[in-house]
């Protein structure tokens, strides 16, 4: 399949527009929530198969999302758009992200002060980690709706999170990017 270098771009925008900024979230939740205790008391989450509904510049995307992580150290969200296939990746940690592009063979590896630079209100990593595993001590939450500023664009992300597993083992193994070209955030926004 030839993606177009519009379709590239607007993908790799959205990956962006992910780890970028929070302008204002939503929850939705199917029973009532229990109130949160101070610490999560979850050491790893997985989540399979999440569905996600990303709009943005009045376009659509949808992709199945595979998301794990270890409580306040790594986080890892697999987008895979068809048929089960990895076409992006996003790692990050409490100090670093990296945006792999699997299609064209890039990544971007930046830190939170960089993606700050261009948005607000300023990104954190507890935020990519609700994402990813949703909020470790509700676990009746199964959807969640985000809605991202940056760039002047707006990103609305609405994702469906089927059963959740809690303190199973993990693969917590980083993608190699040695054979991908390093990029920077404004290489890509060129």
């Amino acid at each position: 399949m030839k993606l177009s270098i519009t379709n590239i771009v607007t993908t790799i925008g959205i990956a962006l527009l992910l780890v970028s900024c929070q302008a204002k979230k939503a929850v939705v939740t199917t029973q009532p929530t229990k109130q949160q205790p101070a610490q999560p008391t979850w050491h790893t989450r997985l989540t399979r198969n999440a569905q996600a509904i990303a709009s943005i510049d009045n376009q659509t995307y949808q992709a199945k999302c595979s998301m794990w992580a270890v409580n306040d150290s790594l986080t890892i969200i697999s987008v895979q758009p068809m048929l089960g296939i990895e076409m992006f990746r996003l790692e990050a940690t409490p100090k670093t992200i990296v945006v792999i592009d699997k299609i064209n063979h890039q990544y971007v590896q930046t830190d939170y002060a960089e993606i700050n630079r261009f948005c607000r209100p300023k990104m954190k990593y507890t935020l990519l980690q609700e994402i990813a595993v949703g909020k470790g001590d509700i676990p009746e939450r199964n959807q969640a709706d985000y809605t991202f500023a940056a760039l002047g664009k707006t990103l609305t992300l609405h994702l469906a999170y089927p059963a959740t597993q809690t303190d199973v083992p993990i693969n917590t193994h980083q993608q190699d990017v040695t054979k991908y070209q390093k990029q920077t955030i404004a290489e890509l926004l060129k």
